[in-house]
C-alpha cells in the first residue's frame, strides 16, 4: 500500500488548520499524517470492538484528531453540510457489504463545493492478481491457511467487492 498512501499524500496539499475528514480512517496513519500537513481532522469508523482494537479512539484523541464511531454504510454522517474542505475515502469502499453510494452520499454532503476528495481502492486487475490467476492461483488466502486467515469473521476485514480502473 506504501506507493498508494504516498501518492494520497501528494495529492493533499498543505493544511494551514483547514477541517478534513477521514472516512474509514481505521488504522488512522493517513489522518495522522494528514494532521502533521496541517489539517485540523476528523475521523470516522467502526466501533473499536469491532476494528480489534478497544484504544483506538484514544490514540485518535491523543494526536488531536476528532474520532468518531459509526456505521457509515447505514448511518449519517455527524457533520453538517459543506463542512469539510477536503475528504480521504481511502482503502474502505472494498469492505462495504451493501454498496459504496450512501457513505458518497455523506461525503458529499459534509464537502464544500470546490473541496478535494481523495479515493482509492485496490486495483483487482493489478499485476499480481493476474499473474496468479495466470498460474492458476487465487489472490486469496490458500484454503490450507488456518480458518481465520482465509474467513475472517470480522466483516470489516474482509474484501467484499474488488474494483478495476474503470470503475
Amino acid at each position: 500500500h506504501l506507493r498508494r498512501y504516498q501518492r494520497m499524500l501528494e495529492l493533499l496539499p498543505p493544511g494551514a488548520g483547514h477541517p478534513l475528514l477521514d472516512v474509514g480512517c481505521y488504522p488512522g496513519h493517513l489522518a495522522v499524517l494528514a494532521a502533521i500537513k496541517g489539517w485540523h481532522v476528523s475521523g470516522v469508523a467502526l466501533e473499536p470492538e469491532r476494528l480489534g482494537e478497544p484504544g483506538f479512539p484514544d490514540r485518535m484523541q491523543a494526536v488531536g484528531i476528532d474520532f468518531h464511531s459509526l456505521d457509515i454504510e447505514r448511518t449519517p454522517l455527524p457533520f453538517s453540510a459543506d463542512s469539510f474542505d477536503a475528504v480521504f475515502f481511502n482503502e474502505t469502499a472494498e469492505h462495504l457489504a451493501f454498496n459504496p453510494f450512501y457513505p458518497l452520499g455523506e461525503i458529499w454532503r459534509v464537502l464544500k463545493p470546490g473541496g478535494l476528495m481523495i479515493f482509492s481502492v485496490p486495483n483487482l486487475c493489478r499485476f499480481d492478481v493476474r499473474w496468479a490467476l495466470l498460474r492458476g492461483r487465487s489472490m486469496y488466502r490458500p484454503l490450507s491457511s488456518p480458518l481465520a486467515l482465509a474467513f475472517s469473521s470480522d466483516m470489516s476485514n474482509r474484501h467484499i467487492r474488488e474494483y478495476c480502473p474503470g470503475e
